[in-house]
């Protein structure tokens, strides 16, 4: 058998492990506190749950849904050694050492000592070990860890700037990460599902960035991630607004609009983005996987589907917290 039949194989009893999404979606309508914790506490999430109050704390129940997300990831990446999916893995699970990277950086340079671990994701060491960088004590020693590549230079070419501009410094991180990511891709039978992976990327910094008030003269340069009539849509929009109505124009994209036209204009809550956004992307690599169940993509699809289950949970207690109707929350958790 080949290695990649092999994963093929493998991934399908992995994927009978993961909770059944309907089961996630029917805690929604779980009126109490205590039903839900219950109800929690009798999956793998339970491990790391001790009171009912950890569902009241967001902090807790994003630490709790991102260390059994870890857990799944480690026993993937056993069975996927040495193949290319395993790469694959590896360079689009950075992402979250990119986040942690951002968080320890800034916390350096706006000063503030004593930043403990809590403050950073649970999940990360695919891009580099992330132990000597979040005990580093200035930016350059922090640079000076990372491994050979566009992060390094650009975080280098900063620093040698001279100018302490932040929104420069967090756009270009990820646009050095996408654009590392995205040209190993190309070289690889991964790249269709990456380049899902950057649009859907590049997607979140350009709205969040809107979101904030950050100019488009930083966000920009993201915008080469994007297909050519999704970056023509996008290009005379300067607001959140304005880019979701010109999203509702693509075909790629106007489910997530919609619904985020929808939901982040009544609620307000910056997760429903990032949320709105995941589900797409999910969405369209599990149809992938189904168009073609016996290539790389759909071991890899895994992985996104471990992580949906983690939005998932996360979206039930944080829906919850949040004030959003049971049904509405339930509405949330279906896919494109």
């Amino acid at each position: 058998m080949s290695k990649e039949r092999y994963l093929v194989v493998r991934t399908h009893g992995l994927m009978t492990h993961l909770l059944n999404p309907d089961r996630i979606r029917s805690w929604a309508m779980i009126p109490d506190w205590e039903s839900l914790f219950k109800e929690i506490s009798s999956t793998e999430y339970g491990v790391f749950l001790e009171k009912v109050d950890d569902l009241r704390s967001a902090d807790k129940v994003t630490d709790v849904t991102l260390r059994v997300l870890g857990r799944r990831v480690r026993t993937f990446l056993e069975i996927s050694k040495g193949d290319v999916v395993e790469e694959a893995t590896v360079r689009y699970l950075a992402k979250y050492d990119v986040e942690n990277l951002k968080r320890k950086i800034f916390s350096l340079l706006i000063r503030k000592e004593g930043v403990s671990e809590e403050r950073f994701l649970p999940i990360s060491g695919f891009m580099v070990s992330m132990d000597p960088i979040l005990r580093a004590s200035d930016v350059s020693q922090i640079c000076d860890l990372l491994p050979q590549g566009k992060l390094r230079d650009f975080i280098s070419a900063w620093l040698s700037s001279g100018q302490m501009n932040i929104p420069l410094l967090d756009i270009g991180i990820d646009r050095a990460y996408l654009a590392e990511t995205i040209a190993w891709a190309e070289m690889t039978k991964m790249r269709e599902v990456f380049r899902i992976y950057a649009e859907n990327y590049a997607l979140g910094v350009i709205l969040r960035s809107q979101l904030t008030g950050i100019g488009s003269e930083f966000y920009s340069p993201m915008l080469e991630f994007l297909s050519q009539n999704v970056r023509k849509a996008l290009s005379e929009s300067s607001t959140f607004e304005e880019s979701i109505k010109a999203l509702l124009s693509t075909e790629a994209h106007k489910s997530m609009a919609s619904e985020l036209m929808e939901v982040y204009e009544k609620y307000g809550v910056p997760w429903t983005l990032d949320l709105s956004l995941f589900k797409e992307l999910y969405s369209k690599i599990r149809s992938l996987a189904r168009m073609k169940p016996l290539s790389s993509i759909f071991p890899f699809s895994y992985i996104v589907a471990a992580e949906w289950e983690s939005w998932a949970v996360r979206t039930v207690v944080l829906g919850k917290l949040s004030g959003i109707e049971s049904e509405k929350i339930y509405d949330m958790l279906s896919l494109y």
